[in-house]
């Protein structure tokens, strides 16, 4: 048996009639969010530094967790 991740091609699988394989990683995604959960429907890998710094942050206030500066201080 052989194992792919997926990242490099198909690994010998084929996509479904009407399905296509791409290189594309983060175009849109669903978020779910709930007063103490946000559930992303898309891993923070795809998208650009300043795009998940931001993403991480926004996530982060709707938790009501304050963010600390890089120096560990509020």
């Amino acid at each position: 048996m052989s194992a792919t991740s997926f990242e490099d091609g198909l690994g010998g699988w084929t996509a479904p009639a009407g399905w296509t394989a791409t290189t594309r990683v983060f175009e849109d995604g669903a978020v779910i969010t709930t007063p103490d959960t946000v559930l992303l429907g898309f891993g923070l890998e795809g998208l650009a530094p300043a795009a998940r710094d931001d993403l991480v942050r926004r996530a982060m206030t709707h938790l009501k967790i304050k963010p600390k500066t890089r120096s560990g201080v509020r």
